[in-house]
């Protein structure tokens, strides 16, 4: 019932959309009027879902967005619509569209179902809180720390998985659907400009299998996280663009306005790229009709910089300033800091391994002579380190451009810009220390953008007809698709006649029998997650001994969380030595040593609402009776070696202070041989050297920071004092030491929780940490 139930949400959406692109864009071909009815309509529904989900809970989010666009698709319905006239697409290019959009379908399927996307560590969980939690957006492993990156897919999906279904489910079909889509709709946009069937094909073909940047062959294999939704959304705004420039009315530039407004938290990358190309192109067109351009064109960049500074994301975390300065948080909270011109003026900041530095067409040819030196280094955007990244659609750029303008070709030269604006703007502004770092996201936009153009080009010089000309757009063709049908096609064929059910399954519980050993689930865990999932409240905390041996360990913890809905708790921010955009995987101090003694004091510090033992790597022998024995904590549920306990406790609630206690240290006793990352008994000695006898129950903390890493209570560990000391007596006390991660010297500082401050006791304790075993 409820997967139906989101089906005509969704063909409410569709509807809507129908009715904007027939009375307000007046599209008269079929085809095209239900491709733009379904971007239309996905654009409507993330506003107004993005608006309502701050007041009500998502499943009514849902309803009442798709309502409101219903009725306004019934006002608009009133007016008589244009004839429809004779199709764009002559009828072997449509069968010919639609068949391979199905391939695509299926393709998309197939691969996702056979594989973990790149941040499903974050996006799987992100998903079943905002299922049931809604907005604002948090981050799943730190419920405290309140997201400004892009979160528009993951709304969709979690709008629709609140009716019914999985979100994993749904992920695997929305992104195979808005893969077709995208593809559909480029056809039919270029169709609709060019006024040509070959150039509209071989421009899209390009783009879905001809861009071979890096590692990445076309948009078909860039599906994973947000791409596919990105790729739909870009069509979509490049169209209206088009026809803002080319003498739309102001509904047309208003409505250009709202749909690129919407991709400020899909991608705010291509929410700026679009927003430069809109204001570049509307300069460069005739200048007989620029200031009637330029007056469209200012009003769709006023409303969708009114919508990007307004709804969330990182444009209005831009424009409220503040937040972290530390570059672990900063990434944690997907801040963007932008500075112009940058200090490694025409640079990029290149990353590591073959993927991110060499397209791998080069390979299709000939084994490449040069090696990419090691990453994390700045080189200037035309030099071989950042071409060799590159394949004949950019290297051609500059020849596409002269093409495209002699021939007048709007949208495709708009394309032409975005390409243009990605590879460029990357090496002018600085975007602080965490998108500093991912500049193949800019360089892959560049690839698609002058391979639409290139495509274009190609296309035009076969209808002309010379025989020179057509053999060197096969010969081109056959360079810029040929790596992608040799490279990618084998490896698909042979999959899919392994596993022909994962090209048809958009199933939640399919995809965990195939990669469940990749996250490390098994069914007592799936069988305790849904458990949670009815008797938790959303916007609860769970806290888990989740393995943390490394950083693929954190899918366990994102799967149960998707399912179960509910935020993590007990994880320590990355370290700053580890690269940007790390997993947090490791276990905070406060939660090895919890898990190997557990007590009240360090429960509080916590504040979960549910905690599940499990055995693992971090619980004691005597972990289980230990917290079966605190009557803070009430087991509810037994499943296999799983253990259940709802936990209600008042949260510790302090910070640090500079102001000092007069307690002295006289040491700490270690066995020896500490190895990084876990957790031994020790023996700490204070003498109070103060005024005032310290009374038995008062509680203690230590910590051990590392150079640069931002404070954290999880990394703090709360102990108890368990008699009174004496003014000048001293006390040897039992504390479960959670030896830092980094390995060398590391210092242990200890503090007296006063009121609500950890106050620090002079002296700090020396440990030496040597590598796991």
């Amino acid at each position: 019932g409820g997967r139906i139930m989101s089906l005509l949400l969704m063909a409410g959406a569709w509807w809507f959309g129908l009715q904007v692109a027939r009375h307000l864009l007046k599209e008269t071909d079929r085809a095209l009027a239900a491709a733009l009815g379904a971007g239309l309509g996905l654009v409507g529904f993330l506003l107004l879902v993005n608006l309502v989900g701050y007041w009500v809970p998502p499943r009514v989010g849902a309803v009442l967005a798709c309502a409101l666009l219903v009725a306004m698709g019934l006002l608009l319905a009133r007016r008589t619509p244009p004839a429809w006239e004779k199709p764009l697409l002559e009828r072997p290019a449509l069968l010919f569209v639609v068949g391979l959009s199905l391939l695509m379908g299926l393709y998309c399927t197939l691969a996702q179902n056979l594989n973990i996307d790149d941040d499903y560590w974050i996006h799987a969980p992100l998903q079943g809180i905002m299922c049931r939690s809604g907005l604002p957006a948090h981050h799943p492993f730190f419920p405290d720390i309140k997201l400004h990156g892009h979160y528009g897919r993951d709304l969709l999906i979690a709008s629709m998985a609140s009716l019914g279904g999985t979100t994993q489910g749904w992920q695997i079909g929305l992104t195979s659907v808005w893969t077709m889509l995208a593809w559909i709709l480029l056809v039919l946009t270029l169709r609709r400009s060019i006024g040509a069937t070959e150039p509209a094909l071989a421009g899209a073909l390009m783009v879905f299998f001809g861009i071979a940047v890096g590692g990445r062959g076309g948009a078909l294999d860039t599906f994973q996280n947000n791409n596919s939704l990105v790729h739909v959304l870009m069509v979509l705004v490049l169209f209206l663009i088009e026809r803002t420039w080319r003498g739309g009315d102001p509904v047309v530039a208003g409505l250009c306005g709202a749909c690129l407004g919407s991709l400020a938290i899909v991608y705010e990358t291509h929410f700026g790229l679009l927003s430069m190309v809109l204001l570049a192109g509307g300069l460069l067109g005739p200048r007989s009709s620029l200031k009637r351009r330029l007056g469209r064109v200012a009003l769709a960049l006023l409303v969708a910089g009114l919508l990007a500074i307004s709804q969330g994301g990182v444009f209005t975390g831009l424009v409220k300033r503040g937040g972290p300065t530390n570059e672990v948080e900063m990434t944690q909270h997907q801040t963007v800091r932008l500075r112009f011109p940058k200090r490694n003026f025409g640079c990029v900041r290149l990353g590591y391994g073959g993927f991110q530095r060499m397209s791998y067409a080069r390979r299709w040819l000939a084994r490449p002579r040069t090696v990419p030196a090691g990453g994390n280094f700045y080189a200037p955007i035309w030099s071989l380190e950042v071409l060799q990244l590159h394949w004949f659609a950019t290297w051609l750029a500059p020849l596409s451009a002269i093409f495209l303008w002699r021939r007048g070709q709007w949208l495709a030269g708009g394309y032409w810009l975005f390409g243009l604006f990605a590879y460029t703007v990357p090496g002018v502004v600085d975007f602080g220390p965490v998108f500093e770092f991912e500049y193949f996201r800019w360089q892959y936009a560049a690839g698609l953008g002058f391979a639409c153009a290139l495509g274009v080009v190609v296309g035009l010089l076969w209808r002309d007809g010379a025989r020179p000309r057509r053999l060197l757009v096969l010969l081109i063709l056959m360079l810029c698709l040929g790596p992608w049908l040799s490279t990618f096609a084998p490896p698909v064929w042979r999959a899919a006649r392994s596993y022909p059910l994962a090209m048809v399954s958009w199933s939640g519980p399919y995809w965990l029998r195939e990669n469940g050993y990749r996250v490390q689930i098994d069914r007592d865990d799936l069988s305790m997650a849904r458990y949670l999932r009815q008797v938790s409240q959303p916007g609860q905390r769970v806290l888990v001994d989740f393995p943390a041996g490394g950083g693929w360990d954190i899918y366990y913890e994102s799967t149960f969380h998707a399912i179960a809905g509910l935020f993590s708790v007990g994880h320590s921010l990355p370290e700053p030595g580890d690269p940007v955009g790390f997993f947090p995987y490791r276990a905070g101090s406060s939660t090895r040593a919890f898990w190997a003694n557990p007590s009240l004091e360090r429960l509080a510090l916590l504040a979960p609402d549910w905690v599940l033992f499990r055995p693992g790597p971090m619980v004691g022998e005597q972990t289980l009776e230990q917290l079966q024995a605190l009557p803070e904590l009430e087991e509810v549920k037994t499943v296999g070696e799983l253990h259940l306990f709802r936990a209600r406790v008042q949260p510790l609630e302090a910070h640090l202070s500079e102001e000092q206690v007069p307690l002295r240290l006289g040491g700490v006793q270690t066995p020896d041989g500490l190895q990084a990352g876990h957790t031994y008994p020790a023996v700490v000695k204070l003498q109070n050297s103060g005024q005032e006898a310290l009374p038995a129950g008062s509680l203690l903390a230590y910590r051990t920071p590392l150079a640069g890493q931002p404070l954290s209570l999880i990394d703090v560990v709360v102990f108890r004092l368990d008699s009174e000391l004496p003014v000048g007596g001293s006390a040897r006390i039992e504390i479960p030491l959670a030896v830092p991660y980094a390995q060398g010297q590391r210092f242990v500082f200890f503090y007296q929780l006063v009121g609500q401050e950890f106050r620090p006791i002079p002296g700090a304790a020396s440990l030496w940490v040597a590598s796991p075993d």
